[in-house]
């Protein structure tokens, strides 16, 4: 790491290595829109984590603030200003401010006062995401709104902040009127590119105005909205027809949320926006922040070993592993974000706090854990997520900690989940868990059945039971006649199905569809069909869904909602939905309709006699997602009985 690690400036910001942690809207705020205690704590983690500078994200008024959001137009702002800055700032790390505006991507909210706060825009055309109409703003709403900007960038500068980044990316208000999508104006803040870009214009301009020429403006963009509004080219030249000096530097993303186009999930290819950055840095002269999946120190450190950019940023991996920075820095292995968004954006869409689907701590920091009583003997069957997660946190109190697993490998259903197209980097996530295990001296005991005799004989005072789930086998008629397996199995490769032409798999949630997309891309000449009972497939998908529902269409794959299977036939089946029955094709049948709860036969009785306290805990529990699983898996290591909104 020759580069990633030694020092950098954007104009007079002074960074200690090419790290940047960028904004991310946590809906952390208090209630009246201040910077508090959950803040501190969330930040306070990461501040030691390594990187150079972290970014904080705050409203320039009332009508861009979004659910939970910090905010900059009011004097009681102040005080958790600077707290926060002297804080971060006390461990050696610099603090950016990213002056926001959702413009149309937001809902309705409330001021302090309970007045309602509508979403605005340059022109009434709704947002995709939110579904609400904005209303057009005003001249005085525009000229009120650059001054927003304006004395939010000097409480900043007054305050302790470093550095300000203007947000002009990704669909909010300064790249609104950017776009000829969604500027429909027909006065002198729409129409041709130069009016288009009048009020991001007059924005920087208020700011350098305000601060002064010596205080770091840098500039967010897209490199362009992606459909077909503005592009990169339009971007460029709005930078280097700005007045000399008005900005200092510019972080260069992908283009907006609402594109077609993949901007932040597991699909994007590691730092795939970066090419963008690059003819930004090329052709502006200024330094360039680059953005956008760059998730191990590895393809930091290419990136500008390439010349890509002088710096790079990163948000989501670090809230999946606070010290990703310092950890890559140090060769040790992180805890690496999986590009889900299930306990970020997906979350922050719905005006719910940030968490983290892989780090239960996330958003969870300013909890008081309950101590045990005295060191305990923990012993923790099953090896999947929760079983390690369960072990790193026990250990971690001091507690020794022996893990049973019949199986050879550590894991879990994680193997299977990391089989699907752009899902090998969950592979990293069980090499992480592994490495925990060795750190934190967890005793390990492979391909041993947890029964009765080796409970004795380990003589433990607590257990967790974790040993998963295996899948549901549904009740149809005829099913013995025909070719059968679980997705599961398929997907493990314990049954071979490559002979096979004719495809279909019954159940349309998450682990049909991706087993629908792992069986497609290996051997395109398959007819593989999708049986859905409900009226939506890949509802457990959430924001990803778009993408699997695109490719699998891509792929021609044929998805057949309400629907069910009647009954099986040798190489065909029967179904029946909204058009009667139907006969298809079918030389296998994969089923992929849930899971149930697999525990050992007779464990819980035999621990009931002996007095030993468990546990249930993951899909041993309850089939459910992993965010939920290890959410629960936290709260009851830490003796906590209430478990938080976790969906």
């Amino acid at each position: 790491m020759t580069m990633l690690y030694t020092g950098g400036r954007i104009g007079n910001l002074e960074l200690k290595n090419r790290w940047v942690m960028l904004a991310m809207h946590t809906g952390y705020a208090e209630s009246d829109g201040r910077f508090g205690k959950r803040d501190m704590d969330f930040y306070s983690r990461r501040a030691d984590g390594g990187m150079a500078a972290i970014t904080l994200v705050a409203a320039v008024n009332g009508e861009g603030s979004a659910k939970n959001m910090h905010r900059l137009d009011k004097d009681i702002y102040d005080e958790g200003i600077r707290q926060i800055c002297d804080l971060i700032h006390s461990q050696n790390c610099k603090v950016i401010m990213h002056l926001f505006h959702a413009g149309r991507n937001k809902k309705k909210t409330k001021d302090l006062d309970g007045k309602s706060l509508y979403p605005l825009a340059p022109s009434p055309i709704p947002s995709p995401i939110y579904k609400m109409c904005p209303k057009e703003m005003t001249e005085q709403q525009i000229a009120a709104t650059i001054d927003d900007y304006a004395s939010a960038a000097k409480r900043c500068r007054d305050n302790g902040v470093d550095c300000i980044e203007v947000s002009a990316s990704a669909g909010y208000l300064l790249s609104e009127f950017m776009s000829l999508l969604t500027n429909k104006r027909t006065d002198i803040w729409g129409g041709n590119l130069d009016n288009r870009l009048r009020f991001p214009r007059r924005v920087l301009m208020a700011i350098r105005n305000e601060v002064g020429a010596d205080y770091p403006v840098i500039l967010k963009i897209s490199a362009g909205d992606m459909l077909g509004g503005y592009n990169i080219e339009d971007m460029i030249y709005f930078i280097n027809n700005l007045p000399p000096g008005t900005i200092d530097g510019v972080t260069v993303t992908g283009g907006w949320h609402e594109a077609p186009v993949p901007q932040m999930t597991y699909h994007v290819p590691p730092a795939g926006f970066a090419g963008f950055a690059s003819k930004v840095r090329r052709d502006t002269g200024l330094p360039v922040i680059a953005c956008n999946r760059i998730n191990s120190p590895e393809i930091a450190e290419h990136v500008l070993q390439q010349g890509y950019a002088d710096f790079v940023g990163a948000a989501r991996p670090f809230l999946a592993d606070p010290h990703f920075a310092i950890k890559g820095e140090a060769g040790e292995p992180y805890l690496p974000c999986q590009a889900c968004n299930k306990g970020c954006i997906e979350r922050v869409i719905k005006g719910k706090d940030c968490l983290c689907a892989f780090n239960p701590e996330t958003g969870r920091e300013s909890i008081q854990k309950v101590p045990d009583d005295e060191k305990k003997h923990i012993l923790v069957i099953g090896s999947g997520p929760s079983g390690m997660v369960t072990a790193k946190y026990e250990s971690e109190k001091g507690n020794k900690v022996t893990l049973v697993t019949e199986e050879k490998e550590l894991g879990g259903k994680l193997k299977v989940a990391a089989k699907p197209p752009y899902k090998s980097r969950i592979n990293e996530y069980i090499r992480y868990l592994s490495y925990e295990m060795i750190k934190n001296k967890v005793r390990l005991m492979r391909g041993v059945q947890a029964d009765e005799a080796v409970i004795q004989c380990l003589k433990p005072d607590k257990i967790y039971v974790a040993t998963g789930s295996s899948p549901k086998a549904p009740q149809i008629k005829g099913l013995d006649n025909i070719c059968c397996f679980f997705a599961e199995e398929v997907l493990k490769g314990d049954k071979d199905v490559s002979d096979h032409k004719d495809i279909v798999i019954l159940g349309g949630g998450s682990v049909g569809l991706e087993t629908a997309e792992y069986l497609a891309a290996s051997d395109k000449r398959r007819n593989i069909t999708v049986i859905e009972a409900t009226e939506k497939a890949g509802q457990d998908l959430g924001g990803t869904r778009w993408i699997t529902m695109g490719n699998l269409k891509a792929a021609g794959v044929e998805v057949i909602k309400s629907t069910t299977i009647k009954y099986c036939e040798a190489e065909r089946i029967v179904i029946a939905g909204p058009d009667g029955e139907k006969t298809l094709p079918a030389d296998v049948l994969i089923l992929a309709v849930g899971a149930e709860p697999l525990r050992p036969n007779g464990l819980e009785l035999f621990l009931k006699k002996q007095g030993i306290p468990y546990i249930i805990v993951g899909d041993a529990f309850s089939p459910r997602n992993i965010m939920t699983d290890l959410a629960e898996v936290f709260f009851a290591v830490n003796n906590l009985n209430e478990v938080d909104d976790n969906d």
